[in-house]
């Protein structure tokens, strides 16, 4: 089956805007919810169509943005609907928009010789075995399994391992390590232009079913 996905969806006249998904809730007036898609766009070439709250007084450019595409993912995802998160470069002209970025690093098996099949990417797409990146390369596990999967934590504690890299000229400040929709932890990268940026585990407590998110910033 073909996967389906919904694009830029809080700009002016987007997805989100006509089945009036509310931005506090991630519910919507439809009896049948916000959609049987598979895919969602939370960072555009222009970030302000998503990444940044259209909702909070900033300096940010939002462009046409109503509210926060980054955050109706969380909400979403808080209401047990696990949609993947993408980014694209929507680059109409080459000109005037970065094409090809932002990106999207799928999983592939390692022992491949040969570029993956389409029907490897599409399984590993609805597996959630994903992540954006506008530069760094994000690798994270918890309890040694990788994004993507799920886990039993019957204690409640589960141990992040985390690293990160990037090119020389990527600038990477921050980890910000979110569970459920809250930031538990910043944790700031070394200022150094090494490939490694950071390596570490930590220990966090779930209490309940929880969803972790790693997000990875620069201010540059």
């Amino acid at each position: 089956a073909p996967l389906l996905q919904v694009n830029h969806p809080r700009s002016s006249t987007a997805y989100f805007t006509e089945i009036e998904l509310d931005p506090v809730t991630g519910t919507t007036p439809l009896p049948d919810g916000p959609g049987d898609f598979d895919l969602l766009e939370v960072l555009n070439e222009n970030e302000g169509f998503g990444y940044y709250d259209a909702d909070l007084p900033s300096d940010r450019a939002t462009g046409s943005a109503r509210h926060w595409a980054l955050g109706d993912w969380f909400n979403l995802l808080n209401r047990g609907h696990r949609y993947t998160a993408v980014g694209n470069s929507d680059s109409h002209t080459v000109y005037a928009d970065i094409a090809g970025y932002p990106r999207n690093f799928v999983w592939a098996p390692r022992a491949a010789a040969t570029p993956p099949q389409t029907s490897q990417i599409v399984r590993a797409l609805r597996a959630h075995q994903s992540f954006i990146s506008l530069g760094p390369f994000v690798e994270f596990s918890v309890d040694g399994a990788p994004m993507g999967s799920d886990v039993r934590a019957p204690d409640g504690k589960v141990e992040l391992s985390l690293r990160v890299q990037a090119a020389s000229w990527v600038d990477v400040d921050r980890v910000k390590v979110i569970v459920n929709g809250d930031v538990v932890e910043e944790i700031p990268v070394p200022e150094t232009r090494a490939p490694m940026r950071l390596e570490t585990t930590r220990s966090l407590t779930v209490d309940g079913d929880s969803w972790l998110v790693v997000v990875v910033e620069g201010d540059e």
